[in-house]
């Protein structure tokens, strides 16, 4: 069960938000926060009165699409709800959700940087090849080998293992596509509460967090 957090709206600066209009009620709603997508809006008997596309209520869910206006006042949507989330955000510790959603986008991260980082075993199966031909030749052969033909072997035997070294792709390429990857995920590996990056740990650390590794946050991830 998620915390559930009460914001007071009305024209008293007491109230959590504060609307400055002279048909607006000293504590005239009660917004009901039960998760980001779950808002009730609550009229505390108000003299003039909360709307929802133009009809009156007492209780009812809104959403960011809602025309919503207390009193004669209409409030600006996006400035509404940003506070709602602000202040629902400050206020609750349980981030089970949240942190269960980055969980899964850990995950898909982890595997990406996994498969950059992983050393691509062909080139090193192509030169551990080449070695143990050039031994065999040298050991079972090796007087039937003309000798001035020895050392151009050699030669072309240590390039044919350079070459094969060339596609495993440059270290500095690697690194350039596992930067890229975690500036493309750096907005989600966080806290959701106090945006501590998770950046830098391996998935395996970050499942096994209860709660957020910053002392001076207390969101929870786990019971």
């Amino acid at each position: 069960m998620g915390d559930v957090v009460s914001i007071t709206i009305g024209r008293s600066k007491e109230n959590d938000i504060v609307i400055a209009d002279n048909t607006v009620s000293r504590k005239h709603a009660i917004a009901e926060v039960h998760y980001y997508d779950d808002i009730l809006l609550i009229d505390q008997d108000s003299s003039n009165g909360t709307f929802q596309n133009d009809n009156r209520i007492k209780r009812v869910k809104i959403s960011a699409g809602d025309d919503i206006r207390f009193g004669d006042f209409t409030i600006n949507n996006t400035t509404f709800f940003d506070d709602l989330y602000r202040l629902y955000k400050d206020r609750k510790s349980n981030f089970y959700r949240e942190y269960d959603f980055m969980l899964e986008q850990f995950n898909v991260y982890q595997q990406k940087l996994d498969k950059l980082q992983e050393t691509p075993k062909g080139p090193l199966f192509i030169k551990l090849g080449l070695i143990l031909i050039f031994i065999l030749l040298f050991v079972f052969f090796y007087d039937q080998i003309d000798h001035k033909y020895l050392y151009p072997m050699i030669i072309g035997m240590s390039a044919l293992t350079f070459i094969s070294g060339l596609f495993s792709g440059s270290r500095g390429k690697r690194n350039r596509e596992i930067a890229k990857l975690k500036v493309s995920y750096e907005r989600v590996l966080r806290c959701p509460k106090c945006k501590t990056s998770f950046n830098n740990m391996h998935l395996i650390m970050v499942e096994d967090l209860h709660q957020c590794p910053n002392t001076q946050c207390n969101a929870k991830f786990r019971p």
